[in-house]
């Protein structure tokens, strides 16, 4: 799976969920189109306590997923696409039923997304999107533990087939490698705007956050925390 992201600064607090390996998406950000190649279509997801406000349908082919946060909580966008003619209500039920540590179905294939900005702010990627069904989701858990899922943070979304030509993937200038459970990010990230091409060579899924820590904090200050 490989996503495209674009940093409009690598001061921000940025973020994109990953899917899969066997998933089939490319993701980029709008801050930065590709030269000379058609804007893809755009579609805005306002996420709040705890729903989805969302069009029911998209054309297939690269997709702007714009997320905006309304609310004190943190939202994000995990796109799930939904085989053999599942929808995102079997996926509820499913995760209603489903015990802690169990595997999603094997009809449930993830699928990069926009995560969590500030609250009360946006974010973008552009993503490569199949004609099926999908669902909306946000794993993120409230204070009390509980994931918003299970709230009712969950919608359908219908990929329908394209009848125009789809616009091209972008082209990286940063690319980085997910395994089970490194990194591999090259070249090194630097101050300004770029595309970073996120890839999840891994058997599982995993994301891709960057934050900026405080003065004279470091990554392994974040994990004891």
């Amino acid at each position: 799976m490989r996503t495209y992201l674009a940093l409009a600064t690598v001061v921000a607090t940025v973020a994109a969920c990953a899917g899969d390996k066997a998933g089939k998406t490319a993701a980029e950000s709008t801050a930065i189109a590709p030269v000379g190649s058609a804007a893809p279509q755009t579609i805005t997801i306002t996420a709040r306590n705890f729903a989805y406000d969302a069009p029911d349908t998209v054309s297939a082919g690269m997709v702007t997923i714009k997320l905006v946060i309304q609310g004190p909580d943190l939202h994000h966008v995990q796109l799930i696409h939904l085989a053999d003619g599942k929808t995102a209500a079997d996926l509820e039920a499913g995760l209603k039923m489903m015990k802690p540590g169990s595997p999603p179905p094997p009809w449930a294939h993830d699928v990069a997304g926009p995560n969590s900005p500030v609250p009360s702010g946006e974010q973008s990627i552009m993503e490569q999107l199949e004609p099926g069904n999908y669902a909306i989701v946000c794993f993120i858990p409230g204070a009390d533990g509980v994931p918003h899922v299970m709230k009712g943070m969950i919608r359908p979304l219908t990929v329908v087939p394209a009848t125009t030509a789809a616009a091209p993937a972008p082209t990286a200038d940063i690319n980085v490698t997910m395994t089970d459970y490194a990194w591999q990010i090259t070249p090194d990230i630097t101050a300004g705007k770029h595309i970073i091409k996120i890839e999840n060579a891994a058997e599982q899924s995993h994301e891709m956050f960057i934050a900026m820590l405080a003065p004279g904090k470091k990554p392994s200050d974040l994990a004891a925390w």
